[in-house]
């Protein structure tokens, strides 16, 4: 990871393009295996209250608390690992010179978001998909309206969406008329789901 993270900020295009996309990877790869561990965290948390209620003692339950608590601290560990990457790779590539690069910064934390909700969906994430709507670019702009329509499809998001559309509603209303025609289509459509 350090040294992914290194290269990310290196001079080179070439080399800060594979270092992102490294990097990028890893936290949704990390993402996947947090997934199961939380299914096989949420399995074992049931058994071990079956076993309570049962009232019972011994092996059994040690052995299921100590399978509980293991795979907790593996998901706290992921968690850290994504949190590592994202503020020492993705806070610096999401700004940088080639716009592809912010693209798939971009694009990467809209899927983020919908696959890990539990971390990623939360203003301190949120903020750079609203940041990027004024990108000078408008590959990127449109990567993020994108993302926003994929996160204003889940119902369960919107709420947690709040303070979010108060800040960029305007931005996304302006973006309905931008110079770019696939941007301007892709904004009507997220305005049409915010009117919704």
């Amino acid at each position: 990871m350090d040294y992914i993270i290194a290269l990310s900020c290196t001079p080179p295009r070439v080399y800060r393009q594979v270092a992102s996309i490294m990097g990028l990877q890893l936290v949704t790869s990390f993402i996947a295996v947090a997934d199961v561990l939380s299914a096989q965290r949420e399995t074992t948390r049931r058994q071990l209250d079956a076993e309570k209620k049962k009232r019972a003692e011994g092996l059994r339950v040690e052995s299921l608390s100590t399978k509980f608590s293991m795979t907790h601290d593996k998901i706290t560990m992921l968690q850290e690992m994504m949190r590592k990457i994202f503020t020492g790779l993705f806070m610096h590539c999401y700004r940088d010179m080639d716009p592809n690069i912010r693209m798939s910064c971009i694009e990467s934390l809209g899927v983020w978001i919908l696959s890990y909700p539990s971390l990623f969906l939360q203003d301190l994430y949120l903020k750079y998909l609203g940041c990027t709507l004024n990108d000078k670019n408008a590959g990127v702009r449109k990567a993020s309206v994108l993302s926003l329509q994929k996160l204003y499809d889940e119902d369960d998001n919107v709420p947690t969406l709040g303070l979010f559309t108060e800040r960029f509603s305007n931005r996304m209303i302006e973006l309905a008329d931008d110079i770019d025609n696939t941007v301007a289509v892709c904004a009507i459509g997220l305005v049409k789901q915010l009117l919704r």
